[in-house]
């Protein structure tokens, strides 16, 4: 899900279980924000608030990003209490926000959270 990243709002994008993903879609329709999405909560990328920042998003809401991911069982780095047993999948769910008064040298930082299973899930600009 993306929320007051670049040009969209409160849309959100899944990607299959594929080894190739493929993003399509008319020009302007987020294909770029998508990945730029990715890049910034990866951390390979700074928030830049005059190039990031949705502009008509309200002060009071922060850009958002919320990724789902799949961790195989016995991958040591995240412990099993993190994930999320759906299926035959173990997923990871975590935030990224970007509030405006969070900034520095035009830059904004992330706060970062990620979902315990059993706990409430993240809703849009909480």
């Amino acid at each position: 899900m993306i929320c007051y990243l670049g040009k969209l709002h409160r849309r959100g994008g899944q990607a299959g279980r594929l080894h190739v993903v493929c993003i399509v879609g008319r020009n302007n329709s987020g294909k770029s924000t998508l990945l730029r999405a990715y890049e910034l909560a990866q951390g390979s990328e700074k928030f830049d608030l005059s190039r990031d920042r949705f502009a008509q998003a309200p002060d009071d809401q922060p850009s958002e990003v919320i990724l789902q991911i799949h961790i195989p069982e016995g991958i040591g780095n995240i412990s099993e209490e993190w994930k999320e047993e759906r299926d035959d999948l173990r997923i990871l769910t975590s935030r990224w926000q970007w509030w405006p008064q969070h900034v520095g040298d035009g830059k904004l930082f992330p706060i970062r959270q990620t979902h315990r299973p059993g706990q409430d899930a993240f809703r849009l600009g909480e």
